[in-house]
């Protein structure tokens, strides 16, 4: 925080976070827990709150007139002693903590069920975010109110595979507040959604502004996801990501030729070739601010460095590798002088001489905005295809020519850029 007195501008040091900024409250002898009469006191400076297992009933029964988080976690309904009594609990502290805006879930095999979902959509109306972390599923009987409660976030995540039945009552609903989405499904049956219902309930969300999807076995040319796309059903729509089975080509291609204007794509289905290169190129490069093409074989030296010497707003670049030679020999600079983040193998031949590493060098450090540099051959960084067979022998820069760039020396490396 900055004061302005005259001339001169004081700064205030930063308010350390309170120790009860967030509270976890575990399943556990009563000696262990957090003292009631402690938690009572600072209840008004809880955040965040964390149910680690099923606790005790008084602790649902508090106002934290601060809180914005909640997290459940490590439950299993199944194995619950009473399962009726944690459902009515978790109304009752719905109800009495109604500024709540995300809500978490954490190894929990089965999400709550149906009252629990009710109470969120009636009394959670400020919920923005709302996010599962691992392998869970919906039951049959609350799918009705769980779509109901989701018309509320502007963010639903699905960091591990979800199985949700199917229901009728997607159809009829509409998801207007929705922007963000990281989806991953899990068709187990023929009762749980498949592709076409996972397609219906994001043509639905219709302010959708970054779809994030692992698509299992799905043909996205069969299910028309590139038509939804030019039909205009997202018309903000900014930023796309697939991971999953493998996309072809030429699908991405007509998928990149649909007219949105994306800022932000990701490929990690290891499917983007020359096709959608050329689709990206005609259609996006003038906008593009973050690509990550990494693991994608068919995305090849040349390409990389066009990326490079034509996307000017570029702020964050993944990919495989790059060829010194496709660099020295191009008559183009690199124009992306926003890039901050810069994750790609660049190789040499074996014989080269130490003066197009410097020459590389050079070229780097004028990307005055670059705070992160990952050069690291692909066997050295997850997710990157090898380098092709006739490219086995090449090597990295020489570490020692790049320290003499005091500014690429200082720069963050390596796992800061794993995304």
């Amino acid at each position: 925080m900055a004061l302005t007195q005259g001339a001169r501008t004081i700064r205030q040091p930063a308010t350390p976070p309170s120790p009860w900024d967030t509270i976890t409250l575990e399943e556990a002898p009563e000696d262990k827990c957090v003292p009631m009469q402690n938690l009572q006191y600072n209840s008004h400076r809880v955040r965040r709150l964390v149910f680690s297992g099923i606790v005790p009933s008084r602790y649902y029964n508090y106002t934290f007139s601060s809180l914005k988080e909640v997290c459940l976690q490590n439950i299993d309904l199944f194995l619950a002693e009473d399962e009726v009594g944690f459902d009515r609990n978790l109304q009752m502290f719905i109800f009495l903590n109604r500024h709540v805006e995300r809500i978490d879930f954490e190894n929990m095999p089965t999400l709550p069920g149906n009252n629990f979902w009710r109470a969120v959509f009636t009394h959670w109306r400020k919920l923005h975010e709302l996010v599962v972390w691992t392998e869970s599923s919906v039951t049959a009987e609350s799918v009705g109110m769980f779509w109901r409660a989701c018309t509320l976030p502007h963010s639903i995540s699905f960091y591990k595979r979800v199985v949700i039945p199917r229901s009728n009552v997607l159809a009829t609903l509409r998801f207007p507040c929705i922007r963000n989405l990281s989806m991953r499904f899990a068709s187990v049956d023929s009762k749980s959604m498949g592709p076409s219902d996972q397609l219906t309930f994001f043509k639905a969300c219709t302010d959708l502004k970054t779809l994030s999807w692992k698509v299992h076995n799905y043909d996205l040319r069969e299910l028309e996801f590139a038509k939804a796309l030019g039909s205009g059903v997202w018309p903000i729509l900014e930023g796309l990501c697939f991971t999953g089975t493998t996309i072809p080509d030429d699908v991405l291609s007509d998928i990149l030729l649909q007219g949105t204007e994306l800022r932000s794509f990701m490929d990690g289905t290891g499917g983007f070739g020359p096709r959608a290169h050329a689709a990206m190129k005609e259609q996006h490069f003038c906008n593009i601010t973050f690509l990550s093409i990494a693991g994608c074989p068919a995305f090849m030296s040349p390409m990389a460095q066009e990326v490079l010497s034509g996307c000017y707003q570029l702020v964050y670049f993944r990919a495989d590798h790059i060829l010194v030679e496709d660099i020295l020999s191009s008559f183009q600079a690199w124009i992306c002088q926003a890039l901050e983040y810069l994750c790609v193998s660049i190789v040499k031949k074996p014989d080269a001489d130490t003066t197009q590493d410097e020459r590389v060098c050079q070229r780097i450090d004028k990307l005055n905005s670059l705070r992160y540099l990952d050069l690291r051959l692909p066997h050295h960084r997850p997710f990157t295809a090898p380098l092709p067979p006739e490219y086995k022998d090449r090597m990295a820069l020489d570490p020692a020519v790049i320290m003499r760039f005091p500014r690429l020396a200082t720069l963050r490396t390596g796992k800061a850029l794993l995304v």
